[in-house]
């Protein structure tokens, strides 16, 4: 992993990037960190929509504001046919519709 890989971390401000004197970001080196495909949402996005999800690669200890990042994309994030698809069965059974 290359400290460029933490452009745009929040954390990226202490890898010599500060007027303190810190010179590399506690997390850069931590046990299992590493760059891999990951995916993203931002936080104000709901979270069963597939589509949402954008497919990034990044280290696994990185951080932005307004965004939450994980290894992978939710079982319960429905693709838009799939979610037509459950709302038509639930109209015929019924469900949620009086």
């Amino acid at each position: 992993m290359k400290k460029s890989d933490c452009s745009g971390c929040e954390d990226n401000f202490y890898n010599g990037n500060n007027n303190l004197g810190v010179k590399e970001c506690f997390r850069f080196r931590g046990q299992g960190n590493r760059v891999k495909k990951r995916y993203r949402i931002d936080y104000n996005t709901p979270t069963n929509i597939r589509e949402a999800y954008q497919e990034v690669t990044c280290p696994t200890c990185y951080r932005k504001k307004g965004f939450a990042y994980m290894d992978k994309i939710p079982a319960y994030a429905l693709t838009k046919e799939q979610r037509e698809d459950k709302s038509r069965i639930e109209f015929i059974q019924g469900v949620n519709h009086p």
